[in-house]
């Protein structure tokens, strides 16, 4: 089975043990078959490109970048269109009309789903949820250092994230860091994790990779993969007190900790590391009558292109973006308009 990924990866970078052929096309300055500049394009021309380089794909995958849309005109491929949805809890204001082009969605966070079938009706949809990506914490750390955080602390960025650690920072011990997490997650006794918009991130997976215990906000869908007091420890969101409480604890219950530690670490070797995510979709894939969803897809073509449009629209007047930029989207929406 041959793929063009189109964006980040994410497990597609193992797809080639379980059998598949892969093409990489992406914006910026990324690693890729073919680079190509910031911009907006016709999912019809990059299959061409990649054609013409001699890669005459079966499927077409799209990672989530946690931007703007950059590809338009999917729904109208005669060929299965794939979308792992990573931040649908920060842009759902778009996703819910973009996933309409698409045949199957696996979602990274749990509860979207009523979100998508309101406007993808052909599709199937799959939590996915996120994995670890670092084999390195295959081998043990030292977990000598307390309890850390790594990650942004930006008050224009991450405002509540700021005044949470600010807060907890005066009544308990924590190391606060930013830039590479690896050094610091393979030495500390107690990752502690602070999502954005309360969702389960890449950090959940990665420390409960690394052996370190975890203590984290409760987010929804958590119960599905891990169970407090097992696998990790949870506080409610925005709960500073509750943290430091349970930082105190497992810092004087060493015993306790590892426990916990070892048995999330356990967990992630059976279930949530990026090799494993990639059986599961190639599984799912090869087991699904893909051509039978891009038949009801194109039964559905001026509906769906309709949905697409307004993604597009959303992004052409939106306040955050340069002039230029919304000239973009604002190119994308003509084309469905004529």
């Amino acid at each position: 089975m041959k793929v063009l990924t189109l964006g980040i990866p994410y497990f597609f970078d193992d797809a080639r043990e379980f059998g598949f052929e892969i093409f990489k096309i992406r914006t910026g300055n990324k690693q890729a078959d073919i680079l190509l500049p910031r911009s907006v394009y016709d999912a019809s021309d990059l299959l061409a490109k990649a054609r013409t380089r001699g890669f005459n794909p079966d499927i077409i995958f799209l990672g989530d970048e946690s931007s703007p849309p950059w590809v338009y005109g999917l729904e109208k491929l005669d060929i299965p269109v794939v979308w792992y949805a990573v931040d649908t809890h920060i842009h759902h204001s778009w996703h819910i009309n973009y996933c309409a082009a698409f045949d199957v969605i696996f979602m990274a966070q749990k509860g979207y789903e009523k979100l998508f079938s309101v406007c993808n009706k052909h599709g199937i949809l799959s939590f996915t949820p996120l994995f670890s990506n670092n084999i390195t914490f295959d081998k043990p750390g030292t977990h000598t250092r307390g309890a850390v955080f790594v990650g942004n602390l930006d008050p224009e960025i991450h405002r509540e994230r700021n005044v949470f650690f600010s807060e907890l920072a005066k009544i308990t011990d924590i190391e606060l860091r930013t830039g590479s997490y690896l050094p610091y997650y393979r030495s500390a006794k107690i990752v502690l994790n602070h999502s954005s918009h309360i969702e389960i991130n890449f950090r959940v997976f990665e420390a409960l990779h690394s052996g370190a215990m975890l203590i984290t906000d409760n987010a929804y869908g958590q119960e599905y993969l891990f169970t407090d007091k097992k696998h990790l420890a949870v506080f409610d969101p925005h709960n500073v007190k509750q943290a430091a409480d349970l930082i105190s604890y497992y810092m004087e219950n060493e015993g306790k900790r590892k426990l916990i530690a070892d048995a999330g670490q356990k967990l992630i070797f059976e279930k949530h590391t990026r090799r494993l995510r990639m059986q599961q979709v190639a599984d799912f894939l090869k087991q699904t009558d893909l051509d039978r969803l891009v038949v009801e897809r194109q039964e559905r073509q001026e509906e769906i292109s309709a949905l697409i449009k307004q993604a597009f629209m959303y992004w052409s007047e939106h306040e955050l973006l340069k002039e230029k930029e919304r000239g973009l989207f604002s190119n994308v929406v003509d084309t469905y308009s004529h």
